[in-house]
C-alpha cells in the first residue's frame, strides 16, 4: 500500500520563543502551542495570544490574576511591521501565518510527530532609504515531539496528598 501524502496548508501557528533558546527548557511544554484557521484575523489573535499565554505558561494565580485583570506594558502585546503577534517577555508567545504546514507520523511510535512548515520572507523599513526591503527569505522549519515523553511529565494532581 502507498503511503499517503500529507496535505499542506497555510495557517497562523503560535509557538514559545526565547533568546537564548534554552529558556524554552523551562517551559517544559512543546515548542509548537496552537494552530489556527488562517482566516482568522490578526484582531482575533491578538485576544487568543493573551489567554494561550496564561494557561500554556507555568505561572501561580496571582501571575495569571495580574496578567488577565491589569494593563499590561505596551510592548507585551505587539504586533510587527510583518504581520507577526508577539505576547509575553522571553520566553515569549509569537503568532505568524505560514504556509506548506504538515505533520510527518514516524513509524517507530504512535507519539512521535514533526510538524513542518515554511516561514514567510520578512521584509523591514531601510532607515537609510525609507524603503521596503528583504530581511529574511523564505525558510523551512520543523519541530519534533514525542508527545507521551511530554503528557507522562508528572502532575501536582498525581501527588499522595
Amino acid at each position: 500500500m502507498r503511503a499517503r501524502k500529507a496535505k499542506r496548508r497555510n495557517a497562523w501557528l503560535i509557538t514559545w520563543e526565547a533568546t537564548p533558546s534554552y529558556r524554552l527548557k523551562y517551559l517544559r511544554r512543546p515548542r509548537v502551542v496552537a494552530i489556527l484557521k488562517p482566516q482568522l484575523s490578526g484582531d482575533t489573535i491578538k485576544k487568543v495570544l493573551p489567554i494561550l499565554f496564561t494557561s500554556e505558561s507555568r505561572l501561580t494565580f496571582t501571575d495569571k490574576i495580574g496578567i488577565s485583570f491589569f494593563r499590561q506594558e505596551p510592548y507585551w502585546l505587539h504586533e510587527d511591521f510583518n504581520g507577526r503577534i508577539s505576547c509575553g517577555r522571553n520566553p515569549e508567545l509569537w503568532a505568524r501565518l505560514v504556509k506548506d504546514l504538515y505533520v510527518e507520523s514516524h513509524e517507530d511510535a504512535w507519539d512521535h510527530q514533526t510538524l513542518h512548515w515554511t516561514e514567510l520572507a520578512r521584509t523591514e523599513i531601510d532607515p537609510k532609504t525609507n524603503r521596503v526591503v528583504e530581511a529574511s527569505p523564505e525558510y523551512q522549519c520543523s519541530e519534533e515531539v514525542r508527545f507521551e515523553k511530554v503528557w507522562d511529565e508528572p502532575s501536582f494532581t498525581d501527588a499522595k496528598v
